[in-house]
């Protein structure tokens, strides 16, 4: 299937923009990001549709897909991206793969320049079939992080019981194990409410 895929440049779909400072914005809802994720949130966006943003300098490898209004410092590049050759999401998959640490110009500081950006080879498919691979990858990554915060959520509920019966002496747990039909797999349901919150904190 992907020999049939046509090589590209990445310059040839997307337009790269300079991120900007930050320091005279006042605090607000949207998130402005630098090469290491998100550092604050301010009043203003640069941009407010599909993006990806790709470090300048810095931690490389740190390429983010943005899909609400967003600001980036100067580290961090921003992108336009051709609707009508290209699907964002799909564009950003194939960029995870880049090694950008690999490609660096800078010497004490990791950098990247626009013009080492814009000559990264692709592959590009249809668009529709852009479009149907990254609905699947999409659904993936959202599974594996629906995941994560339950394992999180479980993990601290297991910290609250274990502080619970182990240093406070709490006894609500007592009526929970007498239950006949109790089971580990059902923790999260049968957890009590008050101890959840705690545990929620």
């Amino acid at each position: 299937m992907g020999s049939d895929w046509n090589s590209i440049k990445l310059g040839e779909i997307i337009e790269i923009k300079y991120g900007k400072d930050h320091k005279k914005l006042t605090d607000g809802i949207i998130p402005c990001y630098g090469s290491g994720g998100i550092m604050r949130y301010v009043d203003k966006s640069l941009y407010e549709q599909e993006s990806i943003l790709i470090p300048r300098k810095g931690s490389l490898n740190n390429i983010y897909y943005i899909n609400e209004p967003f600001w980036t410092v100067d580290t961090l590049f921003w992108s336009k991206i051709d609707l009508n050759k290209a699907d964002t999401k799909f564009i950003f998959y194939q960029l995870k793969l880049v090694d950008f640490k690999g490609l660096n110009e800078g010497t004490a500081v990791p950098s990247m320049t626009i013009p080492i950006i814009n000559n990264i080879n692709i592959k590009l498919p249809l668009l529709k079939t852009q479009k149907e691979i990254s609905k699947v990858l999409s659904d993936i990554d959202n599974k594996i992080e629906l995941n994560k915060k339950t394992n999180q959520t479980l993990e601290k509920m297991a910290q609250t019981l274990f502080k619970s019966w182990f240093v406070d002496f709490d006894p609500v747990f007592d009526n929970l194990l007498a239950k006949v039909d109790f089971k580990l797999e059902n923790l999260a349901k049968d957890f009590p409410e008050v101890l959840f919150k705690r545990a929620q904190k």
